[in-house]
């Protein structure tokens, strides 16, 4: 009798030089749904009723622009509070009445924070660790309080009357090279324009006749732009490598860097009489010993300066530049104010500042094409339920609804229609003379919120004001503005902000 053993394949087991690699991203993939089912369940806690956007197709349609999506909510909802969740994963809580944007502006940092969300937005721990040590932190670094805030309420508020002189100066030759070298996009025309008054008051007079230098700088200004979308776009593993090949920010910091490390290097012991905010800076750390407070730092806290006096700065002249060209009625005004003024008072802090209608005008193009459709950004850092029940997880974004806001009947009347003397009028009945400026961030009324509130209202905005200010001026008194685009698209959208349009010419023709 035949024994019959049973056949037994053998387990050949193939050890892929790939499985290791699979392995890993398994466990990656594992972690990241693990950590996508604890937000989503926190949101559900978290979320108020009101959703605006909730399929992926929406998120990803809505990445070029949530104007449509924000002022509808704010319609339909009747300024109750909605909320919404970006392509991108970022969760966003929007207040809309009067009374929550008072509750939001008033809120201690430690429970929402101005300086985490800037940290967000920025990518802060990526890009420039140094600002805070690479840590998440809810209030401002001492080295900002310190330092940069102390130089903001010095040389660009309380010394501006006296500077002004250099703002005249660095704005004229820089957009007289600007517009014979060429007629170029407005956006252009607005970034090579005011760049040398930016460059000279942050790192002095010498750079900022350094025509690479500033054209390094305009690059670094734009890839700091591009750098915190993209960062944010990728886990955190992936961040920096994500950063340094898909962005220039790494060479154009660099050149920047060796420049400023020469200029310190060269001012070592000595005075520096230059008072520009490297100078500041420079001195601080000669004066204050402490361990973190270097160079380096310096020149970290300098690039952030750059790009948040230098990009939205520029983007604001941009667009006053676009809605003075096709306004040619509002040109005629604008142009016989500034004649009049210039005359009796000379190129003057006080004559920039005597400019009423030019004030109005400017905001009411803020109002009419405002930069945002959600302003007085906060990062929540503590479980927070605000007066009308919304609760809100730590993590989650919140802002005050800006946009819908400025073309709302009930602060405004005839909103539809740009009045330039919108604000001008009602200026010159009020005893007092900053009401209803372009500048004023409208404690007690919450109507205008452009320069922020609270806490954290824009420490540059004077600065901003005169430099705007005074180009714009100098561009009336010498050129006709006209459209030179057939058709002026006006902006360009990414998620909630309204940047002036990259294609938008205007030509400007000497008088």
């Amino acid at each position: 009798m035949e024994s019959k053993t049973a056949f037994k394949p053998k387990l050949r087991v193939r050890v892929r030089p790939s499985t290791s690699v699979s392995v890993l991203w398994g466990i990656v993939a594992a972690t990241a749904v693990w950590l996508l089912l604890r937000q989503y369940r926190a949101l559900q806690r978290s979320r108020p009723k009101r959703e605006v956007i909730t399929s992926i197709r929406e998120k990803w349609q809505h990445m070029l622009g949530l104007p449509t999506v924000i002022t509808g909510a704010y319609t339909k909802f009747n300024q109750a509070t909605f909320h919404y969740t970006t392509f991108r994963g970022r969760k966003q809580v929007v207040v809309c009445s009067s009374e929550l944007i008072a509750e939001l502006k008033s809120a201690p940092m430690e429970a929402m924070s101005f300086t985490a969300w800037t940290q967000e937005l920025l990518q802060c721990d990526i890009i420039f660790p140094l600002w805070s040590g690479g840590v998440r932190t809810a209030t401002l670094p001492p080295f900002v309080s310190r330092v940069t805030f102390r130089w903001y309420k010095g040389a660009i508020t309380k010394d501006l009357p006296k500077n002004f002189p250099f703002i005249r100066e660095s704005v004229g030759r820089q957009l007289t090279y600007e517009l014979v070298r060429r007629d170029g996009p407005v956006h252009d025309v607005a970034r090579n324009g005011i760049v040398g008054v930016i460059a000279r008051f942050l790192v002095g007079e010498k750079l900022s006749r350094d025509p690479e230098f500033l054209k390094m700088l305009l690059e670094v200004s734009q890839q700091i732009a591009y750098a915190g979308p993209i960062s944010s776009m990728f886990p955190q593993f992936l961040k920096s490598t994500a950063v340094k090949y898909l962005t220039r920010l790494d060479k154009t910091t660099s050149f920047v860097s060796q420049k400023l490390h020469a200029r310190a290097d060269a001012e070592a012991g000595q005075p520096h009489e230059d008072f520009d905010f490297f100078s500041f800076g420079l001195t601080a750390l000669e004066r204050n010993h402490e361990e973190s407070w270097t160079v380096d730092r310096l020149i970290t806290e300098t690039f952030v300066n750059i790009f948040a006096a230098f990009h939205t700065t520029s983007m604001a002249f941009a667009v006053f530049l676009i809605e003075i060209a096709t306004r040619p009625d509002c040109q005629k005004i604008l142009r016989e104010e500034a004649q009049a003024i210039i005359a009796k008072k000379g190129w003057t802090m006080e004559a920039i500042d005597s400019m009423w209608i030019l004030d109005s005008f400017m905001r009411e193009t803020r109002r009419t094409r405002p930069h945002s459709d959600v302003l007085l950004n906060r990062l929540v850092m503590r479980p927070t339920t605000l007066s009308d029940g919304t609760y809100l997880a730590p993590g989650t974004h919140i802002g005050a609804a800006y946009a819908p806001r400025e073309s709302d009947p009930r602060y405004y009347a005839s909103p539809a229609t740009f009045d330039p003397l919108r604000f001008y009028t009602p200026r010159i009945n009020s005893p007092d003379p900053s009401h209803a400026r372009f500048t004023s961030t409208d404690v007690e009324s919450n109507e205008h919120l452009g320069f922020g509130g609270g806490k954290n209202p824009c420490p540059g905005r004077f600065f901003a004001m005169a430099t705007i200010k005074t180009a714009l001026v100098q561009l009336l008194l010498e050129y006709e503005l006209t459209p030179g685009s057939d058709k002026m698209e006006y902006v360009c959208r990414f998620e909630e902000h309204q940047l002036p349009s990259y294609k938008d010419r205007v030509r400007f023709r000497r008088l």
